[in-house]
């Protein structure tokens, strides 16, 4: 991905936005390999390309400064019902966020993060549309948000208008906090 980047020219931006959540599991029968891949996606991964990105970007090391935003998940602070591997990764990742808003301003580069909350993806199991209303009713804003809607916050993030902005979580939640 880095070598593609390279040849195109100056890197300006990383959005890290793979993800695994893996399947429902009670703790006591979780897996290591299955926690561990899960892992390597939602964390190592993104620290990884969070790295290389900042070796291009920053101004000490030639490049012109720029912005990366990494995905999270309200999980990462609301725990994830047996899914745990998938919530201490994104609590992970929005430790690194906050970290590396610090260490990398220096560097030109300004860090930030999006925590979605309930968005209706895919991504959500099919419990049917009764299922999907009481969840909804759980929103303070009364409806799940839009994967628009993250996307739209990203872009903010990676525009000028965000300039002053680094080390910070934004919550995409419709209020809704656990």
């Amino acid at each position: 991905m880095f070598a593609a980047a390279d040849k195109i020219g100056p890197l300006h931006g990383l959005v890290n936005a793979a993800a695994e959540a893996g399947k429902p599991v009670e703790f006591l029968d979780l897996a290591a390999d299955d926690a561990e891949r899960i892992w390597r996606t939602n964390f190592l991964g993104a620290m990884n390309c969070c790295q290389l990105a900042s070796k291009r970007m920053s101004l000490k090391h030639g490049g012109t400064g720029g912005k990366i935003v990494n995905i999270t998940s309200q999980a990462a602070s609301s725990g994830g019902y047996r899914r745990i591997p998938y919530a201490a990764s994104k609590a992970a990742l929005e430790l690194l966020t906050v970290s590396l808003g610090s260490e990398l301003a220096e560097h030109g580069i300004l860090v930030t993060a999006v925590s979605p909350g309930l968005i209706d993806t895919e991504q959500l199991p099919d419990d049917g549309e009764t299922r999907r209303k009481q969840i909804a009713k759980s929103v303070p804003l009364g409806r799940m948000g839009h994967a628009d809607e993250v996307a739209s916050t990203v872009s903010w993030l990676m525009s000028s208008g965000a300039s002053y902005i680094t080390g910070a979580i934004i919550p995409v939640n419709g209020g809704r906090r656990a």
